[in-house]
C-alpha cells in the first residue's frame, strides 16, 4: 500500500505538512489536509517543498541532504482547506454542464415547445 506524501509549507506563517489537492466526490469541492505546527515558517523555510513521512507521536521525518532529518515539533493541528471544483468551459452553446453523481456532466438544452 502506498501512501501520499506530505510535503512541507508555509500556512499562515507557521510550518505546515500538506497533502495534495484531492477532489471529495460527495460535492463539488477540492481539498487538503494540512497538518500545521505552532513553530514559525522562518525557522524551517530552507526546507519549503521536501517531502516528509510521519513517523510517531508528533515527528516527521525527511532527508533534504541524502541525511534523515526528524522533526520533531509540539503542537500539531490539523486543518482542511477547501475550494470549489472549477465547472468546465462550455464548448458550444448546445449544452451546459451540471455536477451529478460525483462528477461534472453534459445537459444538453432543451427548449420546450407549445402545442
Amino acid at each position: 500500500m502506498s501512501y501520499p506524501s506530505w510535503t512541507i509549507v508555509e500556512y499562515e506563517g507557521l510550518v505546515a505538512v500538506e497533502l495534495p489537492w484531492q477532489v471529495d466526490w460527495n460535492r463539488p469541492v477540492e481539498f487538503r489536509t494540512l497538518r500545521v505546527s505552532n513553530c514559525p515558517f522562518e525557522q524551517w523555510k530552507r526546507f519549503a517543498g521536501e517531502e516528509v513521512r510521519f513517523r510517531d507521536g508528533r515527528a516527521w521525518t525527511f532527508s533534504p541532504d541524502g541525511r534523515p532529518l526528524r522533526m520533531n515539533v509540539e503542537g500539531w493541528e490539523t486543518v482542511t482547506v477547501e475550494r470549489e471544483i472549477r465547472k468546465p468551459r462550455r464548448r458550444t452553446r448546445h449544452y451546459d454542464w451540471v455536477w451529478a453523481d460525483g462528477r461534472w456532466e453534459q445537459v444538453v438544452e432543451t427548449e420546450e415547445i407549445g402545442q
